[in-house]
This record gives C-alpha cells, structure tokens and sequence, in this order.
C-alpha cells in the first residue's frame, strides 16, 4: 500500500552519528518502532556513500567525528530534497541562518518525540508540525500517532542487504 507521500512500506532512514552508543540506541529504537534503518555513517564521505541507498528521511548530527562538521552535507541534503532533521544538541539558533527553517531533534530523545519527528520527515500522519513552537523546541507526539503508527509498519521486513535491521 502506497502513502500519500509515495513511500512505499516503512520508511528507509539513514542516521548520521560518530558516537557509537548514541548511534546503536536510536537505530534499536527506530527499528522498534518500525523503521529501516541503513548502516549509519560516522563521517560525512560514509554519509554521502549511503545516499546512494535512497533514505526517505536523514538524522544528521552536526558535530561529527574528530570535529567534522555536518554542515555542508545539509546543504547538499536540502539542495537534493531529501528530508533531513539535525539530531543534535545544539539549537536552532545556535547554526547559520540559513538553517532556520531546518528541524531539529534534540538530543537526549524520547520515543515519543523521535518518533513525531520520524513520522514527520516520512510525511505520514501524527507527525510532529513543522510550526506551533519556537525552532528548537520539543515536539510532543500528536493523538492518534501511535495507531497511525501501525499503518507505517505493517510487519514488513527488509529484504534489501543495505538496510541494517539485524535484530
């Protein structure tokens, strides 16, 4: 069944993070709750290779390994469309302005707030708004998302070796 966004099945999301126990407990929760996660990249070359893959939506953390920053791959992100929140722990106020209109997941990160945010950037129903809050602020999860959530998942599983959904 296609969405109204024309993603086909859940989601394909790439999480871009350098810190190896932030990365694996938000891949264990976007898979919990339904999502394919692609292997996440550490760098921003690794994160520019898994583009190859076709996400649906991008986690980009701003500060990368050794200070890398992520910011020249959001602007390749929103020059392609693709749908991206920073996960970070900076605010929006803190990055260029050209940025302004970004999302932006604060980190540390509940399940109900990361999955508004993933919702949102799949265009699926019960997703945090892009609007009602000040940049930055906390988006609490809309009523009635967690049952929109059983129309994302489905029970599919991957069947494609780029997606890492190893249990």
């Amino acid at each position: 069944m296609m969405a109204e966004s024309g993603i086909m099945g859940p989601p394909r999301i790439l999480l871009v993070e350098s810190d190896p126990l932030i990365a694996g407990t938000t891949l264990r929760l976007m898979r919990q709750l339904g999502y394919l996660t692609l292997p996440p990249a550490n760098t921003v070359a690794e994160a520019r290779a898994r583009l190859r893959a076709k996400p649906d939506a991008v986690l980009l953390e701003i500060t990368l390994r050794h200070g890398e920053m992520s910011l020249p791959f959001a602007d390749e992100l929103m020059a392609q469309g693709v749908p991206f929140a920073f996960f970070s722990g900076y605010y929006i106020h803190d990055l260029p302005a050209r940025f302004a209109s970004c999302r932006i997941v604060m980190k540390p990160v509940g399940d109900e707030i990361l999955t508004a945010e993933l919702l949102a950037l799949a265009g699926w129903p019960g997703g945090a708004s892009a609007g009602g809050g000040e940049a930055g602020e906390r988006t609490r999860l809309a009523p009635g998302a967690s049952g929109d959530l059983h129309l994302l998942t489905g029970g599919s599983t991957a069947t494609d070796p780029d997606v890492a959904n190893d249990p």
